[in-house]
């Protein structure tokens, strides 16, 4: 992370997931209240990289990191990054950089790489825009993971801590260096722990340098912060943001804070420092919108985009655009055209734009209502028109996939010496507005609209309307063939305004939920928070409204990936976002999604070569469109079992069963689908389980498998995680007393697998006991018979590994 002098804003690139273990590629920035993310860059997605500010040339300065390790120089000017060259220090990652604005250099010092026996850097580099030249080994030991800060008043910069590494030993540290431009000079003094993953920043407005976090020795987080003033460390505070490791800080010239953002061990918040105490400024910087926000799903990008007018804590309200992917809420861009409210979105799939229409202006002043048309194209939003419709606020939009545009009706309009409720029917093509009709369901606004892909009409229910005493709800459903206006049904939901419709496209069924209505003096309001569906035929209740109405953002939408609707909350605590999803929802050849999500039932094994697990339902023999993310855990106490070279690499690390899928625009999704290829056969469905046979599969280690229901969206739901635990041999089946496999092969597991192959009461579970093949690529083939009991005879006698052959080159690893 480094802030930007120029421009008023902290950079931040790539990083990891410290709960999905994947790495990021979008460069964000902090603004001092919001991230906003500044889209995928052409920079490789990579972790433990360092960053830098040159003030002198107004760029941020990257390199190297790691997944897998880089030697690349890139640089950021605030639009886009710039790769610099590959030549200079070696690739590395956890190195540390520091910008010397008095001479003009980018410093870097250290960093971890793979060379037995010592596996850190101690050299010095300095980058001044065009090349990298090599100031030396020494002065500090080889290290990693540790943290350098340029302090301006006395023109050095400071390193602390770290990872040190002697002869293949690793050490943490906790000493301190200054580096002058020529010699690094250790200081000599007591100040902070040892540690190391810790983050600095140097204050020049009052002269210091502060250090946060990091991990102790032991493993412990730290949640210390301390000063530097060029001869003592002062510890200033025990308290502020948790103690982590792995984050990033950087000093915000323009609002006179230290920025501390994210790391592990921690929640993704952003905190300043002021040089007396810690202010949370953000929680993954959550959306507070209004609730005349409007919403839509985005299909290209697979997110619910949701605008409108907005009040940060501390910043005057402003018109905001945000994004929801079912995990976490990314801010894409502040101002023109979402301060505003009333107005009406709608997703156009064709041209994968969102369109927006009218509303009214939310600026001070009572301002009129616009009439401009603008779109989204998932990175910024242009200005298409401002003729058309006339002014309006609430009224409804909805794309008909079928024609290729988005429909819009009713709304109202207002100004100091009129009030008009519109009933006019209007279509944009992508080029300009046609008017279609003023027949149809009556004036009304505040009503549900929604296109119903399964039979090509345009749904619309209540609304506020006219009656006698000018204020009557509605309850009428109507539909639009693109022609004319139907009257569908006078009955189902009570009469009201407010309620919001979408389609669910997995069901076919159009969705309704709450809304509000008035009592017979026109009193406002009394809420509603039931749930119906339309069929196209007739209503159904799916949920009853029970307590008070969900405190949304009046605007849903169904999200197709992850097959649920997503209504965002309007008030505190801010930023969270409810889903709806049906008990019922299916997927062609596979079972309801409560009974697909329990088929991972325990009991079954894990060998050397294969995991395994028991259907709880017929169906869910059929592969179907699933896939399984698979964690491995390394087992306690099994440093010395037999296990792949480098577990390291392995251990904590989540990974999918199979080939990666990509969407039809080639878009990476980091699903790996369940197909069969001549290292595994995914699906033997034999009695009913389901079986996994891979190459990697780590003895000594523990495997918790979670499955997915569609491979194209990798943001789930996943099911309940099924932990299997791997034995150590691959004849091991049982232990004493029929307890679970314990790694030693021996004549009970000889007995267990006569009794499995005689059918005897008790006997192990098949898959454990299967353990040959007659084809060794299949690996096994859930069939007990003399081979298998050969197969744990020759383990008992301490006999190779059963597989090799003539297709040694496609068998696993022994």
């Amino acid at each position: 992370m480094a802030y930007d002098s120029a421009r008023g804003v902290t950079v931040l690139f790539g990083g990891d997931d410290y709960y999905d273990g994947g790495a990021y590629g979008h460069t964000w920035e902090w603004n001092g209240y919001a991230w906003l993310d500044k889209g995928a860059a052409a920079v490789a997605t990579r972790v433990e990289s360092a960053m830098a500010y040159d003030s002198m040339r107004g760029v941020t300065v990257l390199f190297g990191g790691n997944n897998p390790p880089r030697g690349d120089t890139w640089e950021w000017d605030g639009v886009s990054w710039s790769l610099r060259g590959s030549a200079g220090p070696e690739p590395r990652y956890n190195h540390a950089m520091a910008y010397d604005s008095a001479r003009g250099v980018t410093v870097l010092f250290g960093g971890y790489f793979f060379q037995f026996p010592n596996y850190g850097h101690n050299d010095t580099w300095e980058w001044n825009g065009a090349d990298w030249t090599f100031r030396g080994n020494g002065g500090p030991s080889r290290r990693d993971s540790h943290v350098l800060a340029y302090d301006s008043a006395r023109g050095v910069v400071v390193l602390f801590g770290g990872r040190a590494w002697n002869l293949g030993t690793a050490t943490l540290v906790g000493d301190t260096w200054e580096w002058d431009g020529t010699i690094w000079t250790e200081r000599g003094v007591v100040g902070p722990s040892r540690r190391w993953r810790h983050a600095m920043a140097n204050d020049p407005l009052r002269g210091v340098t502060i250090l946060f976090g990091g991990q102790a020795p032991d493993g412990t987080s730290l949640g210390d912060t301390w000063e530097w003033n060029g001869q003592t460390w002062t510890q200033r505070s025990a308290t502020g943001p948790a103690a982590r490791f792995d984050h990033a800080m950087a000093y915000d010239e323009a609002r006179g804070v230290v920025v501390l953002q994210g790391g592990e061990g921690s929640p993704l918040d952003t905190w300043g420092w002021d040089g007396q105490s810690w202010t949370k400024r953000a929680d993954v910087s959550l959306p507070r919108l209004s609730g005349g926000a409007a919403v839509a799903y985005e299909l290209a990008s697979r997110e619910t985009l949701v605008c409108g007018v907005a009040s940060p804590l501390g910043q005057p309200s402003r018109g905001e655009t945000w994004s929801w992917d079912g995990d976490r809420w990314l801010l894409r861009a502040i101002g023109d055209p979402t301060y505003r409210g009333g107005h009406s979105i709608a997703y156009d799939e064709l041209r994968s734009v969102t369109v927006l229409f009218g509303g009214y202006d939310a600026a001070p002043g009572s301002q009129p209502s616009p009439i401009d048309t603008w779109e989204w194209d998932g990175m910024e939003w242009t200005q298409r028109t401002v003729s058309g419709p006339p002014a309006r606020v609430s009224g409804a939009m909805a794309y008909d996939v079928t024609r290729g545009v988005t429909v819009l009706y009713g709304g109202y309009f207002t100004d100091a010496s009129d009030f008009e409720i519109r009933n006019d029917t209007w279509e944009w093509n992508g080029m300009k507005w046609s008017f279609r009709t003023f027949e149809g369901p009556g004036p009304r606004y505040d009503h549900g609209m929604t296109f119903d892909k399964s039979r090509s009409v345009t749904v619309v229910f209540g609304g506020l309307g006219y009656d006698s005493v000018g204020c009557g709800e509605l309850g009428d459903t109507w539909e639009w063939d693109g022609t004319a206006w139907t009257l569908r049904s006078a009955s189902g939901p009570h009469a009201r305004q407010g309620a919001r419709l979408v389609f669910d496209g997995d069901r076919n069924v159009t969705v309704l939920y709450g809304g509000y209505w008035t009592d017979s003096y026109c009193q406002c309001c009394y809420g509603d928070n039931d749930t119906w569906e339309w069929d196209g035929s007739v209503w159904t209740e799916r949920t009853a409204a029970a307590g008070s109405p969900l405190p949304i953002v009046r605007a849903i939408a169904y999200d197709s990936g992850r097959r649920a609707i997503v209504m965002p909350r309007a008030t505190e605590p801010a930023g969270n976002a409810y889903e709806y999803t049906c008990e019922c929802i299916t997927i062609p050849g596979a079972p309801e999604a409560e009974t697909y999500f329990s088929n991972l039932q325990p009991g079954y094994a894990t060998k050397n070569r294969y995991l395994s697990f028991a259907a709880s339902a017929p169906e869910c023999s059929l592969p179907g469109p699933m896939a399984l993310r698979v964690t491995l855990t390394q087992m306690p106490g099994s440093a010395d079992c037999p296990r792949v070279p480098d577990f390291s690499a392995f251990n904590g690390a989540q990974m999918w069963v199979g080939p990666e899928v990509v969407t039809n625009g080639g878009t990476s999704t980091g699903v790996h689908a369940l197909q069969p290829t001549p290292y595994f056969d995914p699906w033997n469905v034999a009695g009913g389980v389901i079986q996994v046979s891979d190459c990697n599969i780590v003895p000594c280690a523990t495997y918790t498998i979670e499955a997915i229901r569609d491979i194209d969206y990798p943001g789930g739901p996943y099911s309940a995680p099924l932990v299997l635990q791997t034995t150590p041999m691959w004849g091991d089946i049982v232990g004493n007393a029929g307890a679970p496999a314990d790694g030693v092969v021996s004549a009970l597991d000889v007995t267990a697998m006569v009794n499995r192959f005689k059918n005897l009461p008790g006997a192990q579970p098949r898959t454990w006991c299967d353990v040959h093949a007659n084809n060794p690529i299949q690996g096994v083939n859930l069939n007990i018979d003399a081979l298998d009991i050969t197969t744990v005879v020759n383990a008992f006698k301490s006999f190779d590994y059963p597989y090799p052959g003539p297709s040694a080159p496609l068998l696993c690893p022994q």
